[in-house]
């Protein structure tokens, strides 16, 4: 829900879901961005798996080298993502991505590391130490990646950040301090919403991947939109949407957004 380093979103206490998509890391093209497919005898280009947040929203979007999505789920012992999270995340996609099938592999339990707060370059060498599957060009699947940890992120009232172009990791204990009070919502509502919110990010929301077919970023709040409605709106992240907005009812990508994803090549 922010954009740091290249994209960067200046946002101050107190916020509740402070989405991140940290760019900072490595930058490189989308092998999907050329709109024809490589030569029957040339193989396709080598899938880069560390580029910044948005740089493969076609490969995610459309159909054209990759049919399948898979996401691999990682988490410390203690931060288990819900059913509940997990399922609203794979509708959701199912609705916007054109891909033949649509796979959450069963959460993986990994030892607590105890090392919160949390950098991005920690969540970075964490992922290259218990992340198993990533995107091969020559395969038919793109593959995701979630990891929730034990501790906090470095920047305060941070729930997930999106840190490269196919990985997105997310913080229990915040999540934890924020659901399953009397008066707060559950734990599932506030994973549904920032899992929709993070991947958001890696399908180029907003302006951030893909072209906008009408202007609808808000400039003074990131790559966010200007729909009151949308998953992708800034008000999300604050305390006061879930104490006096939140309905019950998850919000997701409404007009604008889903015209943006809706346009790519192959998408429905």
């Amino acid at each position: 829900m922010r954009i740091l380093g290249s994209l960067l979103c200046v946002i101050g206490a107190p916020l509740l879901l402070h989405g991140c998509s940290d760019a900072s890391g490595p930058a490189g093209p989308d092998p999907t961005d050329p709109p024809n497919d490589p030569g029957e005898n040339e193989p396709p280009p080598a899938f880069n798996s560390e580029a910044a947040p948005g740089d493969s929203a076609r490969a995610f979007l459309d159909d054209r080298q990759f049919t399948v999505l898979s996401l691999e789920v990682d988490y410390m012992e203690g931060f288990e993502p819900t059913p509940e999270g997990l399922n609203d995340l794979k509708a959701s996609l199912s609705t916007h991505l054109n891909k033949s099938s649509i796979h959450i592999a069963s959460p993986t339990s990994i030892p607590a590391a105890g090392e919160g707060p949390y950098s991005s370059d920690a969540i970075r060498s964490l992922e290259e130490i218990h992340r198993d599957h990533y995107t091969r060009a020559q395969s038919d699947t793109v593959r995701a990646y979630f990891l929730v940890v034990d501790g906090m992120y470095e920047t305060e009232n941070v729930v997930g950040i999106a840190y490269y172009n196919t990985s997105m990791a997310f913080f229990g204990p915040t999540i934890n301090e924020i659901s399953g009070g009397v008066t707060q919502p559950s734990r599932g509502k506030v994973e549904a919403t920032v899992f929709r919110h993070e991947f958001g990010h890696n399908l180029g929301l907003v302006d951030n991947g893909i072209p906008m077919q009408e202007a609808h970023r808000d400039d003074g709040n990131g790559r966010h939109c200007t729909n009151e409605q949308c998953v992708m709106y800034h008000t999300i992240e604050t305390t006061d949407y879930f104490s006096t907005v939140f309905d019950g009812t998850v919000p997701g990508f409404e007009r604008f957004c889903t015209s943006d994803m809706d346009a790519q090549d192959g998408t429905s």
